[in-house]
């Protein structure tokens, strides 16, 4: 649960200009929180891994 832990103390930083990027987090934030519906902390641990590896900042193509 380590890895865990690390993953939510360093959020993933998204693109604010990418839509995917924004849904992506909108997505961990929901799969991190313990009091929603979604939580699931390993599924949370890949979205946060997806949005760090989605190219970012002016990348785009």
């Amino acid at each position: 649960m380590a890895s865990l832990d690390r993953l939510f103390q360093s959020p993933p930083v998204p693109d604010p200009a990418c839509d995917v990027c924004r849904a992506n987090y909108n997505e961990w934030l929901e799969l991190k929180n313990p009091r929603h519906p979604k939580f699931d902390p390993a599924r949370a641990a890949d979205v946060a891994i997806e949005i760090r590896r989605h190219p970012k900042f002016g990348t785009h193509k």
